[in-house]
């Protein structure tokens, strides 16, 4: 008798033990940041909207933060991904009249943004010409003007204020500089959306696809 209740308290202190180091797993994988807030209602938060390319692998979630480095090694749950995720510029609100939005390419394997180099193909652009971005439930249609490569170290695109002439001047200058002419007419009330990724023909180059709203 003493026997098997030596057995009993052995196997109720091993049960202990266990749902103690679950417990310990657990808490360990859904962290809690220093204001009380665990990693996955942070990326619930952060996600803001979702982008969508007609006949490209594109159709994902957008995120933003407080700066543009956390989302180049995160995805949108907040967990470590070297394939990042699609993220809006920090400084821009959803409502503004220019949108930077951005994600990795790679050479050799899928990343977010790897579709777009589908539009250095003018057929395929000629066939595909809308992004859809949807924020809050409003969702936005873009038309597609331009397809640039610039080097790593041209940063004019990324420019968000503008003064006076300047924002007729940055819009000329995103459509003359397409690697082909689309076509497609701009004034200075059109508001744009441009989608970043790294190119590497030359190497440390960016692929823009620039796009109006319609």
């Amino acid at each position: 008798m003493q026997k098997m209740i030596f057995l009993f308290l052995v196997s109720i202190t091993t049960i202990f033990t266990i749902l103690q180091e679950l417990g310990n797993v657990t808490s360990s994988v859904i962290s809690t940041s220093p204001e009380g807030m665990t990693s996955l209602q942070k990326a619930s938060k952060e996600q803001i909207g979702k982008i969508r390319i007609p006949n490209t692998e594109i159709n994902d979630i957008i995120v933003q933060t407080i700066d543009n480095e956390f989302y180049l090694n995160h995805n949108a749950m907040n967990q470590w991904d070297k394939n990042g995720a699609i993220f809006l510029d920090y400084r821009n609100e959803q409502n503004d009249k220019k949108l930077l939005i951005y994600g990795h390419n790679s050479k050799e394997k899928t990343a977010p943004f790897k579709e777009l180099e589908k539009y250095l193909d003018k057929n395929f652009f000629t066939e595909n010409p809308y992004i859809e971005l949807t924020f809050q439930d409003q969702s936005y249609i873009y038309q597609i003007f331009s397809i640039m490569i610039v080097k790593e170290d041209e940063y004019r695109h990324t420019k968000l204020s503008f003064q006076k002439n300047e924002y007729e001047e940055h819009l000329s200058w995103l459509k003359e500089n397409s690697i082909y002419n689309t076509n497609i007419n701009l004034t200075k009330k059109d508001r744009i959306l441009i989608l970043q990724t790294c190119y590497y023909e030359p190497e440390n180059s960016y692929l823009l696809v620039n796009a109006k709203g319609v």
